[in-house]
């Protein structure tokens, strides 16, 4: 079975020297659901990255950098808060691009802000006050849940994660000081964490446009994230067939 292509934005590593960089738990990840992978710069064009689109099956969109505030008409307001437009404008242009191809995507905590944010939708900078019940931000171990979200599960993401019932809990790590404030229009929330906050999105009319607020690479012995990443694989499979 001809394995799926999907492309992966690389994250700026060091914006003084251009140094960008990829995780290797995503290439594994999508390696273990049977995909085949090309790595983006951020510097590349936006045409060049119609060009890379038209060539491959599936877009993931991976953690790291902050999404600029300057982007849905906020300033900096956190000391956290460390930008990366450059990876920022390539990220968004392949979100409409993906969008108008209904391409398979799946975006992975920062790819949930910035997909939230290139649809229209606004961010907070800062989940996690002092004191509050749920921390998004853990330490390592990494591969470690630290709090449950609760699924949807009439929606289509219980499905990608193999879950059954009107609603179900799963644990789930978290490394993010970033969330969702205001989901864009295009977008359903269909997990959320205890303090409320959005935990995944998707939009509902497109063939596989998912997004997740924790990072199911680091728990990829555990079913549902091997699940999630097959049913993205699957699509991205499907998505070439249908343009063959």
């Amino acid at each position: 079975m001809t394995k799926p292509l999907i492309a992966v934005p690389m994250q700026v590593e060091n914006p003084d020297t251009s140094l960008y960089s990829i995780k290797k738990r995503y290439l594994a990840s999508l390696k273990q659901a049977g995909c085949a992978v090309v790595v983006l710069p951020p510097s590349l064009a936006e045409d060049e990255a119609a060009v890379v689109l038209d060539r491959v099956d599936g877009l993931l969109l991976p953690g790291g950098g902050d999404v600029d505030p300057a982007r849905y008409g906020a300033v900096v307001a956190s000391p956290h808060c460390s930008p990366t437009p450059e990876r920022d404008r390539l990220e968004a242009a392949l979100i409409r691009q993906a969008a108008e191809r209904d391409m398979p995507l799946l975006g992975i905590c920062r790819g949930m802000q910035i997909m939230n944010v290139a649809l229209g939708g606004t961010l907070t900078q800062d989940v996690s006050p002092a004191g509050a019940r749920t921390a998004h931000w853990q330490p390592e171990p990494y591969n470690a849940p630290s709090h449950p979200v609760r699924i949807d599960g009439e929606s289509p993401l219980a499905a990608y994660l193999g879950l059954t019932g009107e609603c179900a809990a799963i644990p789930v790590n978290s490394m993010h000081h970033q969330g969702v404030r205001d989901l864009a229009p295009a977008l359903r929330p269909c997990a959320w964490a205890d303090d409320g906050l959005v935990e995944a999105a998707l939009w509902p009319e497109k063939r596989f446009f998912v997004a997740v607020q924790w990072h199911p690479e680091f728990l990829a012995d555990d079913e549902p994230s091997l699940n999630l990443f097959r049913c993205f694989a699957e699509a991205a499979r499907a998505f070439a067939a249908s343009r063959a």
